[in-house]
C-alpha cells in the first residue's frame, strides 16, 4: 500500500514536470530567444548612430538573426537524435550567451552582425529539441492546447519586448539590453535542466549518414500535406514579421511615435494574440483541428481586406496597420497552433527531422520576407496592407486545396 502510494506520488510529480513545468519553461526559454529580436527594436536608431551605419544595415541586423536561425536548422534534428535533445538545447544556450556578450561589446557592424548571428543560432536548438519532445509525448488535442497556451507565453517577447527595451533605454545605454537578455535566457534554462525529459527516439551510437539525412528531409518536403501546413504557418507570420522589421522605422522615424508608445502598440498587437491563444486552449477539444484552422484563416483574410480598403481611404495612417494587425493576431492564434501540430502529424519521419524541416521552411520564409521588406518596403502604410492581403490569400488557397483533397 505504501509502495503504491509512493508510486502514485512519483507518477504525479513526473506528469507535473512533463505536462506543466516543461512546456512553461520551454516557452519562457523560447521567449528569451525572441526577446533578443524584440527588446532591441527601440534601440535600433541608437545602435545605428553608435555604429555609424545606414538604416538598411540596421535592418540587416534582424535579417542576420534569421540567417543564424535557419542556417544550421537541418543539422540540429539528426544531431539531437544522436546526442540527445538535452545536450543540444544547453549547448545552444551557451552559444546564445556568447552572442549577447559580443553584441554588447561590439564596436563595429561586423562584430554586431556576428553576435546577432550567434543569437539566432540558439533558436533552432531550442525549438527543435523542445517541440520534438512535445509532439512525441502529447496527443493531438493535448498538443494543440499546449501549443496554444505556449503561444500565449512566447508572444510575451514581441508584446512587451520593445516596451521593456524602451524602459531600459530611459536609464541605461543600449548595451544593457543584451546583458538583460542573458539573464532572461539562463533562468528558464536552469529549470529545464531539472524538468526536461529526454526523447524516446534517440539513436546514440549510430553514425550520422548524410544520405539518410537527405532522404529523410526529402520525404518531408515531398509530403504535400506536411508542406502545405508548413507554408500556411509561414504565410500567416508574414504580417507580424514584416511589422517587426519595418515597424520601428515606420512608427518611430516616419510617424515620430515615442519608443514607449511604440512598445504599447506592440502590446496591443501581440497581446491580442495571447488573449486569443487562451481562447483556443479553452475550445480546442470541442472542434476539429482543421475546422479551427479554417476559422482562424477567415479572420486573417477579412482583416487584410479591411486593411487594404481603409489604407486607401485614410492615406498613410498608421492606425490602420495597427488595427489590422490586432485582428490578424486573433486569427493567427487559431491558425498557428493547429497548422504546427497538423504538419508534424502528417509526417512519417522522426519528430526531430519533421520539426527541423517545419521550422526550416518557416525560417527561410521569414528570412526572405525580412530581406524583402528591408530592400523594397518604402515606409508606406498601403504597401504594408497589400503585403498582408497577399500572404493571407496564399494561405487561403492552400487551405482550400487541403479541404478539396479531404473530400
Amino acid at each position: 500500500m505504501v509502495n503504491q502510494e509512493y508510486m502514485t506520488k512519483e507518477n504525479h510529480k513526473s506528469n507535473f514536470r512533463l505536462f506543466v513545468l516543461f512546456p512553461i519553461f520551454a516557452a519562457l526559454y523560447e521567449t528569451s530567444a525572441y526577446l533578443s529580436n524584440d527588446m532591441y527594436l527601440p534601440a535600433l536608431p541608437e545602435i545605428r548612430n553608435f555604429l555609424d551605419i545606414s538604416i538598411e544595415q540596421a535592418q540587416n541586423t534582424i535579417t542576420v538573426w534569421f540567417l543564424g536561425n535557419c542556417l544550421f536548422q537541418l543539422l540540429i534534428g539528426p544531431l539531437s537524435d544522436k546526442y540527445g535533445r538535452r545536450p543540444i538545447m544547453f549547448a545552444g544556450a551557451a552559444i546564445f550567451v556568447v552572442g549577447c556578450l559580443i553584441c554588447a561589446k561590439a564596436t563595429n557592424i561586423k562584430e554586431f552582425y556576428f553576435g546577432r548571428f550567434l543569437q539566432g543560432l540558439m533558436v533552432p536548438t531550442c525549438l527543435i529539441t523542445a517541440y520534438s519532445i512535445l509532439h512525441e509525448y502529447f496527443s493531438t488535442q493535448k498538443a494543440i492546447q499546449v501549443l496554444a497556451w505556449m503561444g500565449s507565453i512566447v508572444i510575451i517577447g514581441p508584446a512587451i519586448g520593445p516596451l521593456i527595451g524602451s524602459f531600459v533605454l530611459l536609464k541605461y545605454e543600449w548595451q544593457m539590453i543584451f546583458y538583460i537578455l542573458i539573464i532572461c535566457a539562463l533562468i528558464p534554462v536552469v529549470v529545464l535542466y531539472f524538468v526536461m525529459p529526454e526523447s524516446k527516439e534517440l539513436r546514440i551510437g549510430d553514425k550520422i549518414s548524410l544520405m539518410e539525412i537527405f532522404q529523410n528531409y526529402k520525404k518531408a518536403i515531398l509530403n504535400k500535406r506536411f508542406l502545405s501546413y508548413s507554408l500556411i504557418f509561414s504565410f500567416n507570420i508574414f504580417a507580424p514579421i514584416s511589422w517587426i522589421v519595418a515597424g520601428p522605422f515606420l512608427a518611430i522615424e516616419k510617424f515620430k511615435i515615442s519608443t514607449t508608445d511604440f512598445g504599447l502598440i506592440q502590446l496591443e498587437i501581440f497581446g491580442a494574440y495571447a488573449f486569443a491563444c487562451i481562447l483556443v486552449n479553452k475550445i480546442s477539444t470541442r472542434f476539429n483541428p482543421f475546422g479551427l484552422l479554417k476559422f482562424g484563416q477567415k479572420i486573417c483574410v477579412l482583416s487584410s481586406i479591411v486593411s487594404v480598403i481603409l489604407s486607401n481611404i485614410f492615406i498613410d495612417n498608421i492606425n490602420v496597420v495597427v488595427a489590422s494587425l490586432v485582428i490578424n493576431s486573433i486569427g493567427n492564434a487559431f491558425v498557428l497552433a493547429t497548422s504546427n501540430r497538423l504538419a508534424i502529424e502528417s509526417s512519417i519521419i522522426s519528430k526531430s527531422y519533421s520539426v527541423a524541416m517545419f521550422f526550416m521552411i518557416i525560417n527561410v520564409s521569414i528570412t526572405f520576407v525580412s530581406k524583402f521588406v528591408t530592400e523594397v518596403f518604402d515606409f508606406h502604410v498601403q504597401e504594408f496592407c497589400y503585403l498582408m492581403l497577399g500572404a493571407a490569400i496564399c494561405s487561403q488557397i492552400l487551405i482550400a486545396l487541403l479541404s478539396f483533397s479531404k473530400k
